[in-house]
C-alpha cells in the first residue's frame, strides 16, 4: 500500500489494524539491500507489526525492491513535499500514519534477527518499561564482526541508540520528531549522512527519563548493521536479474526464522524461479520451484512449473502460461 503526504493509512482488504509495533524505515537509493531489510522484518517470529517505508526521494529501483518482497503489513509513505530540500516533514508524516502502540526506527543497512521484536516486546511486557534497547553486531565489508551492547551515556541510563536497537511508545517517538525538527536535515548534501535513528533514540530516551518511565536494556545481540559499500556494477542488473536477487534475499530471511511464512516463501521462490527461467538458469529455476513445492505442496501450479522446468524451451512457455493464469 502506498500513502502520500499526510493521509490516513488503511490496511489491505479494508480491515482496521492496530499492530503492536510500527517499524519506520527511511530509505533512499538502496535497491540492492533494502529487500533484505524488509524481508527480515516480515520474517519476525512476532508478526503483529507494520513496516512503514519512508521514501526520501529514491531515484533507483528502491521502491520496486520493497514491493517485490512486501506483504500487506508494509506501507510505503511517499512525502508530498520536496525531500531534497528537507526530510523532516517526512518523518513526522510517517509517524502520523503509524498505528502501532510501540515504534522503532531502522535503516536499509540493518538485518534483524527473527526474534528481534519478540524479545523487545517480552522485555517491555515483563517490566512495564517505556523504553527498551538491545545489542547488535557491526559487520564490515570483509565480514569482520564487532559487537555493540547498551552502554551508559554520560550520567544517563544504559541504552543502545543505534538503528533498530531501541523501541519506545509511538506517541513518545512522535514527540521526539517534533522536538528534533530540522536537525534531521543537518549535514544533508555532505559526505556524512545524518543517522535519523540516532537522533530519535537520544531524544526519545530523554523524554522517557523525564516522564519517569522505566528504561530497560538487554545485552542480547538481536540485529546486525552492515557497512554500506555500494557496488557500481549492480546498477546495471536487468529486471530479471534484480527479481532473482530479491527472491534470494526473501528466501534467506525466511530460512533464518523458526516460523517461516509458507505463502511468502512460496511467492519468493516462484518469483525467483521465473526470473531464472527467463535468464536460462535452469538449475536455479528447478531448485527454486522445489522450494515453492515444499512450502505449499497443495498448490498444483508449483508442481506443474517444476515439471516444466525440466523440459527446456517448451517448459519455459508452460511456466509462463501457468503464471499468467494466476
Amino acid at each position: 500500500m502506498t500513502v502520500r503526504g499526510r493521509g490516513t493509512a488503511t490496511a489491505h482488504h479494508g480491515d482496521v489494524r492496530h499492530p503492536r509495533f510500527s517499524v519506520l524505515l527511511p530509505v533512499r537509493d538502496r535497491a540492492e539491500v533494502v529487500g533484505r531489510t524488509v524481508a527480515g522484518v516480515l520474517a519476525q517470529t512476532f508478526g503483529d507489526l507494520e513496516l512503514i517505508v519512508v521514501d526520501l526521494g529514491s531515484t533507483d529501483r528502491t521502491l520496486d525492491a520493497v514491493r517485490a518482497v512486501a506483504d500487506d503489513r508494509v506501507v510505503i509513505f511517499e512525502p508530498d513535499h520536496d525531500v531534497t530540500a528537507t526530510a523532516e516533514p517526512s518523518y513526522r508524516g510517517a509517524l502520523g500514519v503509524a498505528r502501532g502502540r510501540w515504534a522503532t526506527v531502522i535503516n536499509a543497512d540493518v538485518d534483524v534477527d527473527a526474534a528481534w521484536l519478540a524479545r523487545i516486546g517480552r522485555l517491555a511486557d515483563g517490566s512495564g518499561a517505556g523504553f527498551v534497547s538491545c545489542g547488535g553486531r557491526q559487520i564490515d565489508p570483509r565480514g569482520t564482526i564487532s559487537e555493540f551492547r547498551p552502554v551508559v551515556d554520560g550520567g544517563g541510563p544504559t541504552a543502545c541508540l543505534r538503528a533498530g536497537a531501541f523501541a519506545t511508545t509511538t506517541d513518545r517517538l512522535r514527540s521526539a520528531a517534533d522536538l528534533i525538527g530540522d536537525e534531521l536535515d543537518a549535514g544533508r548534501g555532505h559526505a556524512a549522512e545524518v543517522d535519523p535513528a540516532g537522533h530519535f533514540g537520544r531524544v526519545a530516551l530523554d523524554l522517557a527519563v523525564l516522564d519517569g518511565a522505566v528504561v530497560l536494556h538487554s545485552p542480547e545481540l538481536l540485529l546486525s548493521w552492515h557497512d554500506y559499500c555500494p557496488d557500481p556494477s549492480t546498477a546495471h542488473r536487468t529486471d530479471d536479474e534484480m527479481q532473482f536477487h530479491l527472491a534470494l534475499q526473501g528466501i534467506d530471511a525466511q530460512a533464518r526464522t523458526p516460523i517461516p511464512d509458507e505463502r511468502l516463501l512460496a511467492r519468493y521462490a516462484t518469483a525467483g524461479a521465473m526470473a531464472a527461467v527467463r535468464l536460462q538458469q535452469g538449475r536455479d529455476a528447478r531448485r527454486l520451484f522445489r522450494v515453492a513445492c515444499r512450502a505449499r505442496p497443495e498448490v498444483r501450479d508449483h508442481w506443474t512449473r517444476l515439471l516444466a522446468a525440466h523440459l527446456g524451451p517448451l517448459g519455459q512457455r508452460m511456466c509462463g502460461s501457468t503464471l499468467a493464469a494466476e
